[in-house]
């Protein structure tokens, strides 16, 4: 029999292998994830969640993608020992902690062109809504360089004023600015720069393993929409359900479905 081709499993956290306290409210058997800036548990994970982590510890490498910054994958409690996608792909960590050198000088001049714009978006959105009176807040999240994606959230977790936010402000300065990428998802708003992403990030990590090893399988898991990018360059796509993403291809899977009737009706099928 040949050998099994290498597995790697990319994996959102936040959503995915645990929670905030807040959406695990009346789940039993919680246990500590990730801890909070200020000290104190801030997210935890249930049977279900450390039942995913048990699956993709098959891997042979587990690596997580997500939005948190550098500072706040640090604060995450599990155990990973490899590589790490952060900052929304801006920032590619080695094990131990180190930058990758060589993704960095790609993403650099990529955030640096983006700067002035995402200056005149914090003015647009502070201005439109000013943070004493709404509680909006918006922040330039970075590891250090320049901005790597800009985030908008409600002091009080008010995801309608963010939603109206997005639509009063941020689309029509999306309009005008070409390449940059919305994600919203419940209380929290992010643009992300043109050219970056989770997506990005870890299509540079594939292609970086299929040199050195050649075939491989690749497991991605996600639960918002902004996942699903990266875990379409996977083999196989794990879904967690009552996620946004699953939300998502439930509604389009309905909608398939009536697309289908329709061209029955129009003796169409198949055509």
């Amino acid at each position: 029999m040949s050998p099994a081709a290498r597995c790697l499993a990319f994996v959102d956290l936040d959503d995915t292998l645990f929670s905030s306290a807040r959406k695990q409210t009346g789940t039993q058997d919680l246990q500590p994830a990730a801890v909070l800036r200020a000290g104190g548990v801030g997210s935890y994970s249930n049977p279900a969640q450390r039942g995913l982590q048990q699956l993709l510890a098959c891997a042979q490498e587990v690596i997580p993608v997500t939005a948190r910054s550098v500072e706040a994958y640090g604060r995450v409690l599990l155990p990973f020992a490899g590589r790490a996608v952060v900052s929304y792909g801006a920032t590619i960590l080695l094990p131990g902690g180190g930058v990758d050198r060589d993704w960095a000088n790609h993403v650099t001049p990529l955030l640096a062109r983006a700067h002035p714009a995402f200056d005149a978006l914090v003015e647009r959105v502070t201005a439109a809504y000013d943070p004493q009176r709404t509680g909006l807040q918006v922040q330039l999240m970075s590891d250090g360089g320049p901005p790597a994606y800009l985030v908008v959230r409600q002091a009080a977790g008010d995801a309608g004023l963010v939603h109206e936010a997005a639509l009063t402000v941020v689309a029509d300065w999306l309009a005008q600015h070409e390449g940059f990428k919305l994600h919203v998802n419940g209380r929290i708003l992010a643009v992300i720069p043109p050219g970056l992403g989770k997506e990005a990030a870890v299509a540079y990590l594939i292609e970086h393993e299929r040199r050195i090893h050649g075939t491989l399988f690749c497991v991605g898991a996600g639960d918002s929409l902004t996942d699903l990018e990266f875990m379409r360059l996977c083999d196989l796509a794990i879904v967690p359900a009552h996620t946004q993403l699953a939300a998502a291809l439930a509604e389009a899977a309905a909608q398939g479905r009536e697309r289908q009737h329709r061209q029955l009706a129009r003796g169409q099928f198949g055509h």
